[in-house]
């Protein structure tokens, strides 16, 4: 996931979303918190919440 939500921030393709669904997705998030880049004009959750769509179920 952590490659990516990269790949996509750093090729500018962010419209690009992954979509998942998952019950409980707070775990994913505070990790993929930890381990995306942030960007000059996004912080760590503004990349994620550009390229990450999840649906709770």
């Amino acid at each position: 996931m952590r490659i990516m939500i990269n790949n996509l921030e750093a090729n500018r393709q962010s419209a690009t979303k992954v979509i998942m669904t998952l019950e409980d997705e707070a775990w994913l998030m505070n990790s993929l918190t930890e381990i995306v880049n942030e960007t000059e004009y996004k912080t760590k959750d503004q990349v994620i919440q550009s390229n990450l769509q999840i649906i709770a179920l």
